[in-house]
C-alpha cells in the first residue's frame, strides 16, 4: 500500500498520520487489490478538511470530510469511502443476471435433463 500525504495550511503531525494508516488499513480490507492512497490534510475557512483518494486497477474513489476537528474528519472520510467501495463491490459481483447463468440453467432442468419454459423469466406461456 502506498500512502501520500500533503499538508496544506496545517503543519504535519505524526499523531494524525498514525490515526490515518490505521483508518486507511481497516478500508482497504474491502478493496479487491492494493491501490495507492492519496491524503489532503487542509484548513479551509478555519474549518480541519481531509480529502483522501484511492486509486485502483479497477476503480477510483474519492471523498472529502470536514468537521470541527481533523480526527472526525478522517473518521467522516472513511465511511463514505467505505460507502463507495462497498457498492462498487456489490455491482461487480453481482452484475450479471442469475438466470442466464450456469447455475441458473441447471435449476430450471427437470430429472429427464428437460427444460421448464415456464420457469423462465420474462416468459410469456402459450
Amino acid at each position: 500500500m502506498q500512502c501520500k500525504f500533503q499538508y496544506r495550511k496545517v503543519e504535519p503531525s505524526e499523531y494524525l498520520e498514525q490515526h490515518i494508516l490505521k483508518q486507511i488499513e481497516g478500508i482497504a480490507r474491502f478493496l479487491m487489490k492494493e491501490g495507492r492512497w492519496s491524503v489532503e490534510v487542509s484548513k479551509k475557512n478555519n474549518t480541519p478538511q481531509v480529502i483522501i483518494k484511492v486509486s485502483n486497477p479497477w476503480s477510483y474513489f474519492s471523498a472529502i470530510g470536514t468537521s470541527s476537528d481533523f480526527y472526525l474528519a478522517v473518521d467522516a472520510v472513511c465511511t463514505k469511502l467505505i460507502t463507495q467501495i462497498k457498492k462498487k463491490k456489490n455491482q461487480l459481483q453481482y452484475h450479471k443476471k442469475p438466470h442466464k447463468s450456469r447455475e441458473g440453467h441447471l435449476s430450471r432442468l427437470n430429472s429427464a435433463l428437460e427444460y421448464f419454459p415456464e420457469n423462465y423469466p420474462n416468459r410469456k406461456a402459450n
